[in-house]
């Protein structure tokens, strides 16, 4: 049973700790989220500028994706390998506001192995499973494994780099094989994870990289689904990115054989969190964002999806 101390100067005697019910493990603990989550927040927020820092509601879209950047960059950059075993992935709420929230790890070990969940704690009010065209989603303890040997990532990060493709992009359906897969963009890249649907949630199966995914094929008219906190799902009547257009791009991909790149250290790499919080807003207007910017999710549905549109555009 994992017992870690807490990775912070603000609770310097705290330990994180699993909790076993049945056949399910839980971690953290549901009662240790909300000390948690207020103590990570203080760091989020303490390297922030204030302007930042105080987005709420009622801010513009830049703003909000400023925080969202920033709250993206604290999760997967600056927290991608913690050793107290955390985890963190940044979620906007139903404002469109970003949040640091804590992903707790639900396994099920059963007679055929193990089953991974995920949800999602961004405070008492935001404590979320995220559905798949209103099914659940869970992950075959061979998948996660598989993900692990075939993607290369800084040691550590593993979990936070499978969440940050598949909680962060579009679920894109082809034919891989004899099973259906979710096809990912991934470092120029793709990879695929085949999936058995049942009654309520989607199951992922295993991960395949560009090296064992020996035959792709699209599916015409694709296929189109869509990642939501709500557990009903209602397909949207304007969809506002084109899906047959990405499916182009990752079967293009795939046929180009790119291979995984390795590692790489960056300069992010030796900044502080607070010396690159303060360069968000330039890197971002660098980018062409700035006041007249929109920001909206994926098909204007709840969930970890969104989507930006430059100034003018």
């Amino acid at each position: 049973m994992k017992h870690l101390p807490f990775k912070s100067n603000l609770l310097p005697k705290f330990h994180v700790v699993e909790q076993r019910v049945g056949d399910f493990s839980f971690f953290p603990r549901s009662d240790q989220l909300r000390q948690l989550l207020r103590a990570l927040n203080i760091t989020f927020h303490a390297g922030l500028p204030d302007r930042i820092a105080r987005v709420d509601h009622r801010a513009t879209d830049f703003q909000k994706i400023e925080k969202h950047d920033a709250a993206l960059m604290f999760c997967n950059q600056f927290n991608a390998a913690r050793e107290d075993d955390l985890r963190l992935q940044v979620l906007t709420d139903k404002d469109l506001v970003a949040r640091i929230s804590i992903v707790q790890q639900i396994i099920e070990h059963t007679p055929k192995g193990q089953l991974h969940r995920f949800k999602f704690y961004g405070g008492d009010d935001f404590f979320t499973d995220i559905y798949l065209n209103g099914k659940g989603i869970a992950f075959s303890g061979h998948a996660v494994a598989r993900f692990f040997e075939r993607v290369p990532n800084p040691v550590g990060t593993n979990l936070t780099c499978l969440f940050e493709v598949i909680f962060g992009s579009p679920a894109v359906a082809m034919h891989c094989g004899s099973s259906l897969a979710f096809v990912y963009d991934y470092e120029r890249s793709v990879i695929a994870l085949p999936v058995r649907e049942q009654e309520k949630e989607f199951i992922f199966a295993t991960c395949l990289s560009i090296n064992e995914i020996n035959r792709l094929e699209p599916i015409l008219p694709p296929p189109v689904f869509n990642m939501h906190y709500d557990p009903e799902y209602t397909e949207p009547v304007i969809r506002n990115w084109d899906v047959i257009e990405q499916v182009k791009l990752l079967f293009k991909s795939w046929q180009r054989k790119v291979q995984l790149p390795p590692p790489e250290k960056t300069e992010i790499d030796e900044m502080s969190w607070h010396k690159f919080a303060h360069k968000i807003s330039d890197l971002l207007k660098r980018c062409g964002y700035g006041e007249g910017s929109r920001f909206q999710f994926l098909d204007n549905i709840p969930g970890p999806c969104t989507m930006r549109l430059p100034s003018g555009k």
